[in-house]
């Protein structure tokens, strides 16, 4: 058998086996296992056993409460706690070279000496009775540190100063709640906005009476709202001779006013008409009394228009104009 130094190989007799064959008689194998249950009983050891290689005496050295396991080269070895406050050392004399010794106190300072530099000095007084320690800085006003020295910090540039009117460079408010802020962007005046163009703040100083502010996708700006640039349109309708006549067809490109003037003398009506298609048409509006009428019209983006009379062969004359700009 081999167990301690080695586990064991047991056989296991199955139907392929003799019982003839020396490995598989029942001696042989009962041997087997009664040689490994003595080999396994000697390494566990009884209770509270002598045996110094059994498993029993090496794990039943600590029987109190804060011992350690130690070996002294040969036998595991018990050692036990302590007197209290005592500390665990190195002691090559013992045979597990540990042991507990009382802590030690007392002693006496010789002298106590710093070296001034890194922008503080020391003053030591006493150094070699009950010393204390002074410090003083050389430097005057705010210090800063770079993880070595100190320095004297520069004011707006290491820190903001709380009173005072400076000029901010450079910096980003977080957050910040200002009381009456006052920000002066160029030459400022009465009713001056401010807007943002390309990451930058920017003034649009006020327009003149009456402008108004618009847009050209890019930044704010002042213009005249009834200033516009185009094509002045004026299709005409005119008829006292007994038929229909239209003016022309015209298609808007973009959301427009236009003005409309009827005048219905003796004929059947005068009227202006619109179609998004120039294929279907509606009436917006029809005279059909004597009399006149003129009207701003708000004319849609893409949609047709065009005026139209219409008058008997005797009487007065009608007539029908759209004045828009297209």
């Amino acid at each position: 058998m081999s167990f301690p130094t080695n586990l064991d190989s047991f056989v296991t007799p199955d139907n392929t086996k003799y019982q003839d064959d020396p490995l598989y008689t029942e001696t042989a194998i009962i041997w087997a296992l009664n040689t490994a249950v003595t080999a396994l009983e000697t390494k566990v050891g009884i209770t509270w056993s002598a045996d110094t290689s059994s498993l029993d005496y090496k794990t039943s050295r600590i029987t109190t409460k804060g011992d350690i396991l130690t070996h002294d080269w040969i036998n595991p070895i018990r050692q036990p706690a302590w007197t209290n406050w005592h500390m665990l050392v190195v002691d090559n004399t013992s045979a597990t070279w540990l042991g507990y010794i009382a802590p030690t106190s007392g002693g006496t300072v010789t002298s106590v000496a710093f070296t001034n530099g890194n922008g503080v000095n020391w003053v030591v007084s006493n150094p070699t009775t009950t010393p204390t320690l002074a410090l003083s800085f050389p430097n005057s006003g705010i210090q800063k540190s770079n993880g070595t020295a100190l320095s004297t910090a520069t004011a707006w540039t290491d820190y903001s100063v709380p009173t005072g009117t400076e000029t901010l460079t450079n910096k980003t408010l977080t957050s910040p709640t200002l009381t009456t802020p006052v920000i002066n962007i160029g030459s400022d005046a009465n009713g001056d906005t401010y807007y943002r163009n390309a990451g930058t703040t920017k003034r649009l100083w006020i327009g003149s009476e009456n402008l108004f502010m618009t847009s050209d996708w890019a930044i704010p700006q002042w213009n005249n709202p009834f200033a516009f640039e185009g094509t002045l349109i004026i299709p005409t309708a005119t008829s006292n001779w007994g038929w229909v006549n239209a003016s022309t067809h015209y298609q808007t490109t973009e959301l427009t006013v236009g003005t409309v003037a009827l005048i219905r003398g003796t004929s059947w009506y005068a009227k202006v008409r619109y179609s998004p298609d120039n294929a279907t048409w509606t009436d917006i509006y029809s005279i059909s009394t004597v009399g006149s009428n003129t009207f701003p019209l708000l004319m849609r983006k893409w949609y047709w228009y065009y005026v139209e009379v219409d008058s008997p062969v005797w009487g007065s004359a009608s007539s029908a104009t759209l004045t828009a700009l297209f």
